[in-house]
């Protein structure tokens, strides 16, 4: 089904709508993970349709730093996720 998918992407050049890795990763991933995932590019989304003007401030610190402001929310929880388990291990 991947081989399938990827050949559809490349005969139509990034056209079709189907993604192989977005399949893939949903098989894999738990669905909080996929729900939390497109609640965030939704939101990066509609901020980029709300404030199209790249003179904006909301466009310079949401739109163009989307990917920081991911990874920064991902690094976060991994370590709080790590607290949570020293805490309840060690009972601090």
């Amino acid at each position: 089904m991947g081989i399938v998918l990827e050949a559809l992407r490349v005969t139509t050049k990034g056209r079709f709508w189907l993604s192989g890795v977005g399949i893939g990763l949903a098989t894999v991933i738990p669905f909080n993970t996929c729900l939390a995932m497109f609640l965030g590019a939704l939101f990066f989304w509609l901020a980029q349709q709300k404030w199209e003007n790249t003179k904006t401030w909301a466009n310079h610190v949401l739109v163009q730093n989307m990917e920081p402001i991911c990874a920064g929310i991902i690094a976060g929880g991994a370590i709080m996720g790590i607290i949570v388990i020293i805490i309840e291990n060690f009972g601090l």
